[in-house]
């Protein structure tokens, strides 16, 4: 959280792990709720998904929004 709070996060969600994107109920809150120059920031990306293929997915579907994607690392 510190990463976060450092990076200026004003708002955070929070996912536990899930076999499908259908079951990432906060990662699909987060994307239906971006805007056009939003940032979003993960703090890695081993929590994300399971796969490449959909991590992907969910980096192409932000920049769609119009959102840029950083991932902090410690």
């Amino acid at each position: 959280m510190e990463e976060l709070n450092q990076a200026g996060a004003e708002k955070v969600y929070c996912e536990i792990a899930s076999e499908s994107r259908e079951e990432k109920q906060a990662l699909n809150e987060l994307i239906a709720g971006l805007k056009s120059g939003d940032e979003v920031y993960l703090l890695g990306f081993n929590h994300h998904s399971r796969n490449e293929s959909e991590v992907k997915s969910i980096l192409e579907e932000i920049k769609a929004r119009g959102a840029e994607t950083k991932v902090l690392t410690k």
